[in-house]
């Protein structure tokens, strides 16, 4: 068996090293990415666990570093150091003015450094600084820069440069949107950050003694203004004493004055009332005249419609009549009676009774019958009959007569009929137009018939006793005229007989009814119109009345408007004098109440000045007494505090394992508030920035690290089972000949399985060899995530073992998959040659391929001959094109995040943060700089923003409605404007909340509307405008936006480091190169991924194409021989690898749509959402990339062909 693997592999040696790339590249994927993944991960927990990363931070006042016994009096906690931290300003040797966060530190911290570079000491006047900070801002150790201190700048020695977690979260704030390269952590001796606190002890000092001085002054004045007090106090008792008398001589001379007043004013009102009594009378006259003539003028109109009714009236009046006389000029006595007693009968089929009565009456007597027109209608009934007889017996005679063979009798006989009807001719009158006999004979029989004259003559018996023809007709002639009539005046139908006697009833009834109406109209027009004073003489001429009437009243309106004015007049002159004569009296009063209230004043402020006098006596010795002993405790607490190189205001807190963090953190704030030190925040290293950005990109580098070689070893197994399935169908004959000499299927199975571990061995020892490259390559990538300095391999034996063993054990399972297919061929099948092949191409195929060359139907065959390769070698090439486009929908992805942040959104260079609301004088000396424009405020707000129950922790920017420095848009990628009131939330904040549009929120206890949804995928801010920010309450922290050249930057920074309000700056330019080289590595792995998928399709398509043509290497030598040129077979043959691209194209597209969503689901964390923003690019790009190395295999399987020696292949070898 060992003997037979070496010629298996050497037979198959192309297929065979498909499989070894394929497999050493799925081995090698997982090895790089999983391996660096677990590498990376196993650096980070060594990182912290070596820098001894503390459990929890609390951020305090400055206290004393003496609070950590009281601390560490829980049994949980094992250690604690305490630090100071502080914000400052740092100048480079390259002279950029830089932001820093400066921590303390000592000999006994147990905190740890990575040093980067020796470090020379702990001095006083050493600094070290962040790794990721100085190499961007590239300082070394050893150079000098510049700190500012006591607001100075004071020259501090690079003693080395540092790394530590800390950096991992370098930003200050959650506010900020991009990395920024200006602001970083250093770390320097306490003396660096207590000189500050130095200062401000011997200033303390000052301002106590001074204090105290003053405070003895102050009491020496104090004591002075007492004694004036109480001087001023006893001349004003002696001054209200005086004012008392003087204000009694005035009453009595006012009391007089006030009675000649009121004599005045009641004579003058007395007058005034008859006037008003007279004015009130003309007025009312006045308004019922102008009424009067308004009423006349609005109902002009009104008047007219009614002398337009009154004529109306008239005429129906006058057509009711002329109907009553016309219908009683009818006799109804005749026909009525039966009329009633046959209510159902049709009117128009007795009509058309009496007129078939009066054509036969015409017909007997034009054809010689004697009948009398006074003849009842039983005669004529009779004569016609008679008649009808001899006419139907004369017709039937004619018809059934021959001519031609008459006799002599049967001749005279017809002479007889034809004399009978000589009087043919005069049937004309009746306006019938009858040439022969045949067509009198056939035209009266027909109108028997038709008209059914017996029944019309019994109809009419039974309806009219009236045997008098003359008269019956009459009578029916009066009832077609009555219906006419009625029809006419009511607009009704009349069918029946019942209708008509209806009609008749109600058409008299309602003449009757209507004109007693109208009369009763007529009477209430006329009753209107005399009430406007027309008559029937002038009614039709209303506007002459109208105009007449308008005319005299506006003459009366005239005169009576002149005695108003007349008598308004004399009240205007009446209310002057009582005008007067009351302003006289309030003045007097007012003199008389003034001086009543400044007596009572002057008596009352006495009163109080001498109770305040006592009070504030009291209260100012109180007072002294209480600043004498805060000024001695003062003095006492600076006299504790001369110690500020104790003084702290971090405390960093390491327990013991199983500890609760939240818990502990919790009892540790409570033993600090005892101690009078107030808590500013505290976090458990869970909760921590720097766990959060781990865990966030820990996770997208996890999700490629397994997703991505599941999919290769997936694809794996396909390609493997699909080749080793060729390998055998190849050697079918060496295995008829085995089973021949007694081998087993068990040992032909073993036989490939051994071939494929061969395969797999050497697979597995590139693989490896790659991956470890891979995995030391994309592993510095990865560390690029946090940021780390750099990355530290670390060799993983568990990863490379397990990439060895799913690269055998897929390798396995495809071939005993592939090799099934043994059990169902007989030895003697396999040994014989294969019969030739029929094969029934499918009838939609034939249909779309009956025009195509037979070279082309050729090549179709073989396809559904070979149909599962076919199937299979789909799967793969559609697996190729899911990888590509799945690769280009994460690029695209990543471009449109990029896009949405730093085009869509921010549209400013800079954002400068503040520790609070920078001034009105600040923002106007700003916008003096000559160097940054559009300068605006951006204050940030962190608030809870509730909704039905649930509570979000959210950012909330404060922006100008007019703003044109940030984009907002939504979902649609339409802008949304900054409304007056209300909120702009977030999608991800509105649907962890369940809010919408037009709902409201609880935020700060003040209820807000939603007013709009906006979409972001970094960085998510809430919005609202300036104006109804500020009802929120205190802002978190401010910030300033605006436009500056990059040129401008660094004088920008040295006029913002004089600021102590100011925090650090973010430049846009900056932070978009940070993302942008973050992102690389998601570039990486996405070319990794199409590189992958094009070789696994250049390889699947090479093959395939290579093994048909060797399966039909016989049929085309012998098209070569008949004179096919290669590249006509090539482009036939093509069809192949052409359909092969169709369908991998249909099905690979879809899937990669949907592989590529959840890939971007699981890679979208809090801080960043990767979005599927696939255009027809993308689309088309990977159409055009798989079509090409579709082309590109099938010239390389081609070139084989010309190397075939035809005359060898077309012989027949048995």
């Amino acid at each position: 068996m060992k003997r037979m693997i070496l010629p298996v592999i050497k037979k198959y040696k192309k297929l065979l090293l498909s499989i070894m790339i394929v497999s050493a590249m799925g081995c090698a994927f997982m090895t790089g990415l999983s391996g660096a993944y677990v590498s990376l991960e196993g650096s980070l927990n060594d990182y912290l666990e070596d820098y001894c990363y503390p459990d929890a931070f609390l951020t305090t006042d400055v206290t004393n570093r003496s609070k950590i016994d009281r601390l560490r009096e829980l049994s949980s906690v094992t250690n604690i150091n305490a630090r100071l931290c502080g914000d400052t300003y740092l100048k480079s040797h390259e002279g950029r003015y830089l932001s820093v966060r400066v921590f303390s530190f000592q000999p006994d911290d147990q905190q740890q450094f990575h040093y980067w570079s020796q470090a020379e000491s702990r001095g006083k006047d050493a600094i070290y600084l962040e790794y990721n900070f100085a190499h961007d801002n590239h300082i070394q150790a050893g150079d000098t820069v510049k700190v500012k201190v006591d607001d100075k700048y004071r020259k501090y020695f690079v003693a080395a440069i540092v790394s530590n977690p800390e950096a991992i979260s370098v930003q200050p704030t959650d506010n900020s949107w991009g990395v920024n390269t200006d602001f970083g952590y250093a770390y320097a001796p306490v003396k660096l950050l207590t000189q500050e606190y130095e200062k401000t002890y011997h200033t303390a000092k000052e301002e106590l003694d001074s204090k105290q001085q003053q405070l003895d002054k102050e009491w020496q004045k104090a004591q002075s203004k007492l004694n004036s007090a109480e001087m001023l106090i006893s001349d004003a008792k002696q001054q209200l004493t005086d004012g008392q008398k003087l204000y009694e001589d005035s009453s009595l001379q006012a009391e007089k004055k006030l009675e000649q007043l009121t004599e005045a004013e009641t004579e003058l009102k007395s007058s005034q009332s008859d006037l008003l009594l007279q004015r009130q009378e003309l007025s009312a006259s006045q308004q019922t005249m102008e009424q009067a003539l308004r009423y006349l003028t609005d109902n002009q109109e009104a008047l007219q419609q009614a002398a337009d009714n009154i004529q109306q009236i008239d005429e129906e009046l006058l057509r009711i009549e002329n109907f009553t006389a016309q219908i009683s000029q009818f006799s109804v006595d005749t026909f009525w009676p039966l009329l009633s007693s046959h209510p159902e009968m049709s009117l128009e089929r007795l009509l058309q009774a009496a007129d078939t009565l009066r054509f036969f009456t015409d017909i007997i007597q034009v054809y010689g019958f004697s009948y009398d027109s006074a003849g009842t209608l039983s005669e004529l009934c009779e004569q016609l009959t008679a008649y009808m007889n001899q006419v139907v017996s004369d017709y039937q005679y004619l018809q059934s007569l021959d001519v031609s063979e008459l006799s002599e009798s049967e001749r005279e006989q017809l002479i007889a009929v034809v004399e009978r009807y000589h009087l043919y001719s005069r049937i004309s009158s009746l306006e019938r137009n009858i040439e022969n006999t045949q067509e009198v004979l056939s035209h009266i029989v027909s109108i028997i018939d038709e008209q059914d004259l017996y029944t019309t003559v019994s109809y009419l018996q039974m309806l009219v006793n009236v045997d008098n023809m003359e008269a019956l007709l009459a009578a029916l002639s009066d009832m077609k005229s009555l219906m006419e009539l009625l029809s006419s005046y009511t607009g009704e139908s009349i069918v029946t007989a019942g209708d008509l006697t209806a009609v008749y009833t109600s058409a008299v009834g309602d003449a009757a009814a209507r004109k007693a109406q109208l009369t009763e109209q007529r009477q209430n027009s006329l009753s209107f119109v005399s009430s406007y004073g027309l008559t029937e003489d002038n009614l039709f001429d209303v506007p002459a009345f109208v105009r007449r009437q308008s005319l005299r009243t506006n003459r009366e309106l005239s005169a009576i408007e002149e005695s108003i004015g007349r008598i308004d007049a004399e009240l205007s002159r009446i209310d002057n004098s009582l005008t007067k004569n009351a302003d006289s009296r309030q003045k007097l009063l007012a003199r008389l109440e003034n001086a009543e209230k400044q007596l009572e004043d002057a008596q009352k402020t006495i009163t109080e000045n001498e109770t305040k006098f006592i009070d504030e006596r009291t209260k100012a010795l109180t007072e002294f007494s209480d600043l004498k002993q805060e000024l001695e405790k003062a003095y006492q607490q600076l006299t504790e505090g001369e110690g500020y190189d104790q003084l702290c205001n971090q405390f960093l807190i390491y327990f013991r394992e199983g500890t609760d963090r939240e818990a502990e953190v919790q009892k540790l704030k409570e033993m600090l508030s005892d101690e009078d030190v107030s808590v500013k925040s505290s976090y458990t290293f869970d909760t921590s920035a720097v766990k959060k950005r781990i865990d966030d990109n820990l996770k997208a580098i996890e999700t490629m690290s397994i997703l991505m070689p599941a999919i290769f070893f997936g694809i794996i197994l396909i390609v493997v089972f699909l080749f080793m399935s060729l390998i055998i169908k190849q050697s079918r004959r060496e295995i008829g000949i085995l089973r021949a000499l007694g081998f087993t299927k068990g040992h032909i199975k073993r036989l490939f399985c051994s071939v494929n571990l061969v395969v797999s061995l050497c697979a597995i020892v590139l693989g490896v060899a790659m991956g470890y490259g891979l995995m030391r390559y994309v592993g510095d990538y990865y560390a690029a995530f946090f940021p780390l300095p750099s990355f530290t391999f670390r060799f993983n034996g568990v990863m490379f073992a397990l990439s060895a063993v799913l690269t055998v054990v897929v390798g396995q399972i495809a071939t005993l998959i592939s090799a099934g297919s043994i059990a169902r061929v007989l030895p003697s099948e396999a040994m014989s040659r294969p019969a030739p092949e029929t094969t029934s191409i499918p009838r939609f195929l034939q249909k779309l391929t009956a025009k195509a060359s037979p070279m082309t139907k050729f090549s179709i065959a073989i396809l559904v001959r070979n149909k599962m390769r076919f199937v299979f070698s789909v799967v793969c090439i559609a697996s190729s094109v899911m990888m590509i486009f799945s690769s280009l929908a994460f690029i695209t992805s990543k471009n449109y995040l990029l896009h949405q942040l730093y085009d869509e959104r921010i549209r400013y260079d800079c954002q400068i943060f503040f520790k609070e609301d920078p001034s009105a004088e600040f923002m106007e000396e700003l916008n003096g700089l000559g160097f940054i424009k559009d300068v605006q405020k951006l204050p940030f707000y962190q608030k809870d923003i509730t909704f039905n129950g649930k509570t979000e922790r959210a950012v909330i920017n404060a922006l100008d409605r007019d703003t044109t420095l940030i984009g907002v848009y939504g979902s649609d990628h339409r802008p949304i404007a900054i409304p007056e009131q209300g909120i702009i939330l977030e999608k991800h904040t509105a649907q962890s909340l369940g809010a919408g549009v037009g709902d409201t929120v609880d935020i700060n206890g003040q209820e807000v509307t939603v007013t709009a949804i906006s979409d972001q995928c970094v960085s998510q801010f809430q919005y609202m405008s300036y104006e109804a920010a500020q009802q929120l309450g205190d802002m978190t922290i401010g910030s300033v936006i605006g436009n500056i050249d990059e040129l401008d930057e660094q004088e920008l920074l040295a006029f913002l480091s004089e600021k102590d309000n100011y925090l650090y700056t973010v430049f846009t330019r900056l932070a978009y190169q940070g993302n942008e080289k973050i992102f690389k590595t998601y570039d990486l792995a996405a070319w990794i991924i199409i590189g992958f998928a094009i070789v696994i399709g250049l390889v699947i398509v090479i093959n395939i194409a290579q093994t048909n043509l060797l399966e039909k290497k016989r049929e085309l030598c012998v098209l070569r021989t008949l004179g096919f040129q290669h590249g006509e077979i090539s482009r036939k043959w093509f069809v192949q690898s052409f359909l092969q691209f169709i369908f991998s194209c249909i099905i690979g597209l879809p899937i990669g749509i949907g592989i590529a969503r959840f890939a971007l689901q699981k890679l979208s964390t809090s801080a960043r959402e990767y979005v599927f923003a696939n255009s027809w690019t993308e689309y088309l790009f990977t159409i055009l990339l798989v079509l090409a190395y579709v082309v590109v295999s099938h010239l390389i399987a081609m070139r084989s062909m010309k190397k075939w020696n035809l005359a060898e292949s077309v012989k027949d070898k048995e």
